[in-house]
């Protein structure tokens, strides 16, 4: 426990800049939406099944490596995970 609130503040932002820097990198990679963007590159004259381009193991893995990142898979208690992987 800090005993200033200025040495609070400092903890707090030396504890949680690398994650959200990371968050950060990740969404001007795309973030969520890698998936889209994975798919048009792969298929960019169209498909009849989305499976036949990106599994959706692959599929969950981008967004679950996102929403682990993110932090979304701990306060969803895996919510994203099931959306994913009925993606």
């Amino acid at each position: 426990r800090a005993e200033h609130p200025c040495q609070a503040l400092w903890e707090y932002e030396r504890d949680r800049l690398p994650t959200t820097a990371e968050v950060v990198r990740l969404n001007r990679k795309g973030g969520p939406e890698r998936v889209i963007d994975e798919v048009e590159k792969l298929a960019p004259g169209g498909f009849d099944q989305v499976d036949s381009v990106l599994s959706r193991a692959e599929r969950q893995a981008i967004v679950s490596g996102y929403a682990g990142k993110a932090g979304f898979a701990a306060q969803s208690g895996g919510q994203t995970e099931r959306r994913a992987a009925n993606a």
